[in-house]
């Protein structure tokens, strides 16, 4: 047996896995509430609105490990045994609504508005939030702001590459479905300096090759040898004859209609951009701070990080403190509310 086969066998027995464990515990007069979530980050991101709503019930979590084994165990469930206002599942939206594929509607089961759960970490109230509770010495309000506006240019000029990015995803996933997104490193297009956004100069494969063999550091961070489709059919695995004027069009036609680019923008790259800015505020504290002749002393010290934002710890560091989110406030109300409903009936 091949360790993909492995890997694939296990992940299938998840649904039914879950669902015998939600056998053994669930009771209809526990004050508790069952959340199935597609993996931990989830959870961790659901947690608060959660707690907030549902006050005083135990949770129970269930990781499903993907969306797909989300979806099946609710299909398995013998809904006639179950509350399903103590029962609730969150799935990313995905590009669905988009390709048009199914959705399963059902009142506890809960869509994010956005591609993902990450489009929701991306704001600047967020990095608001980091600036204030996660540097050491207080960063000041003129110094806040000339932050915010350096990143909320990059982010403009981020969202329009990647409405172009996503125009070649959405190619392959209304057709063959046979690109690996993962492998889509936006690292390969994009870079950061001083909170500035850039994209890398594409170059001969000949020029590449000379220049990562050379000690020039910043050149070799300013290049790419690669297409963007070059990139997807090389790297990724989608098809190569798939990539033509016509489909394009029609992908950009679909993504024109969409106003709110955190309906489209995978949510993974919301976060890298986010991510990797923040590399970079510590740089450009330094750098305002010596272009304008600010005086460093013990009354005015430079802002530093207390510590590395990453994709492993952001949700549990942001979540908590900020704004829950409507559509999951709602969500979780109305299934409160519902449940509470039928157990004064049951009383």
């Amino acid at each position: 047996m091949t360790k993909e086969l492995f890997f694939a066998k296990k992940e299938a027995i998840i649904p039914k896995a879950r669902y015998f464990i939600l056998k053994q515990i669930y009771t209809s007069s526990a004050k508790d509430v069952h959340v199935f979530t597609e993996d931990d980050d989830d959870y961790e991101f659901y947690r608060t609105s959660i707690t907030r709503i549902y006050t005083d019930y135990n949770h129970h979590k269930y990781l499903m490990k993907g969306k797909s084994n989300l979806l099946e165990v609710y299909q398995l469930i013998d809904w006639t045994r179950y509350s399903k206002s103590k029962l609730l599942f969150f799935a990313d939206k995905d590009y669905d609504d988009i390709i048009g594929v199914k959705m399963t509607l059902e009142p506890n089961l809960f869509y994010t508005k956005y591609y993902s759960i990450e489009n929701y970490l991306v704001t600047e109230e967020v990095f608001l939030i980091i600036l204030d509770r996660f540097y050491v010495n207080d960063i000041s309000k003129e110094l806040q702001n000339k932050l915010l506006d350096l990143y909320r240019n990059s982010y403009e000029k981020f969202i329009i590459k990647l409405r172009t990015v996503t125009w070649f995803i959405l190619i392959d996933r209304l057709l063959s479905k046979k690109a690996v997104l993962e492998e889509l490193k936006l690292q390969h297009l994009i870079y950061f300096e001083m909170m500035q956004f850039c994209e890398k100069k594409l170059v001969t494969k000949e020029m590449y090759e000379r220049i990562m063999r050379s000690d020039d550091s910043l050149r070799k961070l300013q290049i790419r040898d690669a297409t963007l489709k070059e990139i997807l059919v090389n790297k990724c695995g989608a098809v190569k004859s798939e990539y033509h004027f016509e489909n394009i069009m029609r992908t950009r036609d679909l993504i024109m209609r969409i106003s709110n680019h955190k309906f489209f923008l995978r949510g993974k790259y919301d976060l890298w951009f986010l991510i990797e800015i923040l590399k970079t505020v510590d740089k450009t504290i330094e750098n305002i701070f010596t272009t304008e002749g600010i005086e460093r002393s013990q009354e005015n010290p430079i802002p530093r990080k207390k510590l590395d934002i990453t994709t492993l710890n952001i949700f549990d560091l942001v979540c908590s403190k900020m704004t829950q989110p409507a559509d999951i406030l709602n969500f979780l109300t109305t299934n409160y509310t519902a449940l509470n409903a039928n157990n004064k009936i049951n009383i």
